[in-house]
């Protein structure tokens, strides 16, 4: 069996790559804002701002939004492994090939020996599943369900997508999507993303049989139920099969479409992230004299060192931690210029 390439593969690695490489930066950058109950902001880099008006407790603030992002992402990651999980229990009951002569010829003059499964169950279901080694599986239901030509079919589809390696590309993507679930474009872009690597996989089984086949196979199960399998490719996916027939049937384009809120959204999203990480603040932890806080600076080294040495300098002078280079923003005593 050959493997096809891929380019959303690399499309979305590169994507993943450069917003998990921003999320960590930010995390990173901000961490130390996050765990200190004072927090010093340099007066060169505030200018005019008056933070006596400011909130004691405003540095809980960012703490509630980045709790309320990780709790987010920490449950759809959940889900998702709730989901595979499930699936994996699912093709547990295995049934012998020699059962289905005609899928074993079928299996023999693809080359596919050893790349296909049957598992016993009462839905009509064929998905590719695995990443170290994926293989193709069908259930007991939709091989009782479609005739000789359409199992050849499915297989096709099937090879397609074990042969480009969409089941990777598609749990990564939704890993993406389950990460930033606050730029909703990326949900979008997923969705779009799975119609069109089923059309690929369907347009791929009508080069090796007539497009009647697919088209009956695909119409046979319209009328079933499905578990979610979002993050696997499937033939049955409920989302994308009735835009696949009307493709198939009528021979039209798929044109993928976004609405204006996910691009609105994502926009907003990506350009406060963005702002965060290219703000030229550091954070200078601050440990002295039985305190302990952080000190926000313009992003060099002679604004930290000047903060560093005029908070020195006062704590020797008073035990209020207050310095003239910069001022307190969290539950302590301000000063009084």
């Amino acid at each position: 069996m050959r493997i096809k390439t891929n380019r959303y593969l690399a499309i979305t690695i590169a994507s993943a790559g450069l917003l998990f490489s921003l999320l960590i930066f930010l995390i990173v950058k901000c961490f130390p804002f996050l765990v200190h109950s004072t927090i010093y902001y340099c007066q060169s880099a505030l200018g005019s701002i008056n933070l006596q008006t400011l909130p004691r407790n405003l540095n809980l603030l960012p703490l509630a939004v980045v709790v309320f992002i990780v709790g987010s992402v920490g449950f759809k990651l959940l889900m998702t492994v709730v989901q595979l999980l499930l699936v994996k229990q699912k093709i547990t009951n295995t049934e012998s090939l020699r059962k289905y002569p005609q899928l074993e010829r079928l299996i023999k003059n693809l080359g596919l020996e050893g790349s296909v499964k049957v598992f016993t169950n009462n839905q009509p279901l064929a998905f590719c599943f695995g990443f170290v080694a994926p293989k193709i599986y069908l259930s007991s239901k939709m091989l009782s369900i479609i005739s000789e030509q359409e199992l050849h079919g499915v297989l096709e589809h099937e090879k397609h997508h074990l042969e480009s390696k969409d089941n990777f590309t598609m749990m990564l993507a939704q890993l993406l999507e389950s990460t930033f679930p606050f730029v909703p474009l990326i949900s979008e872009l997923v969705r779009n993303y799975r119609t069109e690597r089923e059309i690929a996989a369907d347009q791929a089984a009508m080069r090796a049989i007539d497009k009647q086949h697919v088209v009956s196979a695909l119409r046979k199960l319209l009328v079933h139920e499905y578990d979610s399998l979002a993050f696997i490719p499937a033939l049955a996916s409920t989302d994308t099969l009735e835009t696949r027939v009307n493709v198939l049937t009528h021979s039209t384009a798929f044109y993928a479409k976004y609405s204006l809120y996910a691009f609105g959204v994502s926009v907003i999203s990506l350009g406060l992230l963005l702002f965060l990480a290219l703000t030229p603040v550091q954070a200078v932890e601050y440990h002295r004299n039985g305190m302990d806080g952080v000190m926000a600076c313009l992003d060099n080294q002679q604004c930290a060192t000047t903060c560093s040495e005029n908070s020195g300098r006062q704590t020797n002078m008073n035990s209020v931690p207050i310095i003239n280079a910069s001022m307190p923003v969290s539950p302590v005593r301000y000063s009084s210029y």
